[in-house]
């Protein structure tokens, strides 16, 4: 199922992040976490989310 709203990056690791759970601690699960998200946020589709929204449109991800 596709993850409406979120960057191709970011749906990537919220599907690696929920099945990791399942056998992680909380701690890990959070430390995993902050992981992803410095990872997602480095990507050229983080930096149009931005671009978008100072320009009142809708961001065109291009996955990477």
């Amino acid at each position: 199922r596709e993850f409406a709203g979120f960057t191709p990056c970011e749906q990537r690791y919220i599907k690696r992040s929920l099945n990791a759970a399942e056998s992680m601690t909380l701690e890990q699960v959070i430390e995993l976490e902050a992981y992803n998200m410095m990872q997602c946020s480095a990507t050229d589709d983080a930096r149009e989310v931005l671009r978008a929204a100072r320009e009142g449109r809708e961001p065109k991800y291009r996955g990477y």
